[in-house]
């Protein structure tokens, strides 16, 4: 439990704290548009997941394998 040393939590009580994804979304957005179209591609996609899902966990819920589930 945060802000303790000795409670934990595990299951649906409990939380970790990860990078706000939301917070930097426009920031990797321009950064995973290589050709600067205003949109992402597929490969686009999946490259900015697969450089950025060790810092956002939470990307690693679209990837599988290579592949992209949008």
């Amino acid at each position: 439990m945060k802000g303790s040393s000795d409670i934990y939590a595990i299951g649906d009580c409990s939380t970790i704290d990860q990078e706000k994804l939301l917070a930097k979304f426009s920031e990797l957005f321009d950064e995973a548009d290589v050709n600067k179209d205003g949109k992402l591609s597929l490969e686009e996609i999946e490259a900015m997941i697969t450089k950025n899902q060790k810092i956002y966990p939470q990307m690693r819920i679209y990837a599988n394998h290579g592949q992209v589930y949008l």
